[in-house]
C-alpha cells in the first residue's frame, strides 16, 4: 500500500467520524427544538449512560488519586451547573407532556462533545489529551445529572400546577 493509499484512507475515515458526530449533534439539536416525551425513563437514560462511561473510563486509564479526584470534583460542579442551569419548557401534545430542554446546557453539551471527540480522534496517546477529554466527560455527566433532577422537580410542578388549573375549571 503506498503512502498516498493510507492517506486516502484515513481521510474517508475522518470523513465517516466528523458525519458521525454531525448526525448525532443534528438529532439532539432537533429533537430539543421540537421536543421530547417526557418520561423518567428518558430522563434518566442520558446520565445513566454517561456515568456509565465515566466509569468504564476509570478501567481503562490508571488515574493517579489527584486525578481521580479532579474528576469528582468536576462532576460535583457539573451537578451544581446542572440544577442552577437546568429549565424546561413543558407543553401537552395529543395529550401527552413533552419537554424542551434548556439552550443553555444543550450548547454547553455540543461543545463539550465536540471538543472531547475532536482532541481525542487527533491526539488519542497524548496522556494529558485523555485526562482533558475525561474531565469533560466527567464535568458533562454531572451537568446532565444536575438538569436531569432540575427538570424532574420542575415536572412535579407542572403536574402540580396542571392539576390545580383543572381542578379550578
Amino acid at each position: 500500500m503506498t503512502a498516498y493509499t493510507a492517506s486516502a484512507m484515513q481521510g474517508s475515515s475522518s470523513l465517516l467520524a466528523i458525519a458521525f458526530v454531525a448526525i448525532i449533534l443534528t438529532f439532539r439539536v432537533y429533537r430539543n427544538m421540537k421536543g421530547t416525551k417526557f418520561t423518567a425513563k428518558k430522563l434518566y437514560l442520558a446520565p445513566a449512560t454517561y456515568i456509565l462511561l465515566a466509569l468504564f473510563s476509570f478501567a481503562i486509564y490508571s488515574y493517579t488519586i489527584d486525578e481521580i479526584i479532579l474528576m469528582f470534583v468536576l462532576l460535583a460542579a457539573g451537578i451544581g451547573a446542572g440544577f442552577v442551569l437546568g429549565s424546561a419548557e413543558f407543553f401537552i401534545n395529543g395529550g401527552e407532556t413533552f419537554y424542551k430542554r434548556s439552550p443553555v446546557i444543550i450548547t454547553i453539551w455540543i461543545v463539550s462533545y465536540i471538543a472531547r471527540f475532536g482532541l481525542a480522534y487527533e491526539y488519542p496517546n497524548v496522556i494529558i489529551i485523555n485526562i482533558i477529554v475525561e474531565a469533560a466527560l466527567f464535568f458533562t455527566t454531572g451537568l446532565i445529572i444536575g438538569e436531569a433532577v432540575s427538570i424532574s422537580r420542575k415536572y412535579e410542578e407542572h403536574k402540580r400546577n396542571s392539576s390545580v388549573q383543572t381542578t379550578s375549571q
